[in-house]
């Protein structure tokens, strides 16, 4: 069972490597942004350092107005 049921799409990220749902954490149920890229389409496209990069930034930041990363799945 999932930690984070997805409710609905919200966007599907300019339709590049992936789509963003809205799932609610079960255990505090926080609605949370849910990020899931293509792997497959990283790795064709060469943008698999992209990704990392977003995601060193997003889990790093402290700036009030840019999101924080708390999470991190790989399949």
């Amino acid at each position: 069972k999932s930690v984070f049921p997805i409710l609905t799409l919200l966007g599907d990220c300019g339709g590049a490597f992936g789509k963003v749902y809205l799932g609610q954490e079960k255990e505090s149920n926080t609605f949370r942004a849910i990020k899931v890229l293509n792997k497959m389409l990283l790795i064709k496209n060469q943008m698999v350092n992209l990704a990392e990069l977003e995601q060193d930034i997003l889990l790093t930041n402290k700036h009030p107005n840019l999101i924080k990363m708390d999470y991190v799945f790989q399949t």
